[in-house]
């Protein structure tokens, strides 16, 4: 058994899975991979502002905690990598003929669709991580969605029918397993190589909005910060923080 997962706890409900997660490290230090997935979740978060909308006993939601004092704080992106690697690898294993992309940071799409969010929270001290809490948001068996989300999909829409979220779990945390672990073994070029790969708009000419001015330019990696790099069609260079750019589909 991998270390991710090897403690989990189902629970009816929730308002969020970070925030149980976090209360649970309140009262003392629970085991590197504990993880706490809710059937229902009323108050999901994302990244910022975001919420995670999720319809109840439907998808996959939940949280674990890491601590990855392996890792120089300087590195913590490596997590980020890791992570979002080991969801789409999931869902690629599920979806072997669709094309599975991580949206920068780390959203998870097929095609152009989002099928899954995420909200990773780090605890530093100094130069170290303390640890890593990861809340996952994964659309499963959900047909019906908001209107105000703008292109959700699920699993459930490609394969027309109901997947077993328990058993999707175990198999998910099998694939994040692989990924930490391949961090752990100092395979950083490896993991870096597959998430640039990976990237939706890598090497391809797209429409974005930057600091809310139009912007024509192709994605040619991300920095050890984690930050978006760019090159415009007038071969200017460009990098991006969370929230300063937007991508136009």
């Amino acid at each position: 058994m991998g270390i991710i997962g090897n403690q989990t706890f189902w629970i009816k409900s929730t308002a969020s899975t970070n925030q149980a997660l976090l209360d649970l490290l309140g009262k003392g230090e629970p085991e590197e991979g504990t993880l706490i997935a809710a059937l229902k979740q009323t108050s999901g978060r994302g990244l910022g502002t975001n919420t995670w909308e999720s319809e109840d006993y439907k998808n996959l939601t939940f949280s674990f905690v890491l601590y990855p004092e392996f890792l120089p704080a300087e590195n913590q992106f490596e997590l980020n990598k890791v992570i979002t690697l080991g969801i789409s690898d999931f869902v690629k294993n599920q979806l072997p003929g669709e094309k599975v992309y991580i949206k920068w940071p780390n959203d998870i799409y097929v095609g152009d669709k989002k099928i899954c969010g995420m909200l990773i929270q780090n605890s530093l001290s100094g130069g170290v991580l303390n640890y890593l809490i990861a809340g996952i948001g994964l659309n499963v068996n959900q047909t019906v969605f908001s209107k105000e989300i703008p292109n959700p999909v699920s699993l459930k829409l490609f394969l027309n029918k109901d997947l077993d979220l328990k058993k999707s779990l175990e198999e998910l945390c099998e694939c994040l397993n692989t990924r930490y672990l391949q961090l752990k073994n100092n395979l950083s070029e490896k993991i870096s190589r597959d998430y640039q790969n990976r990237l939706l708009g890598w090497k391809e000419w797209r429409n974005y909005l930057a600091n809310d001015k139009p912007l024509r330019a192709k994605i040619t990696g991300v920095n050890a910060f984690g930050q978006l790099e760019l090159i415009t069609s007038d071969e200017k260079q460009v990098v991006c923080n969370l929230k300063e750019i937007r991508f136009l589909f």
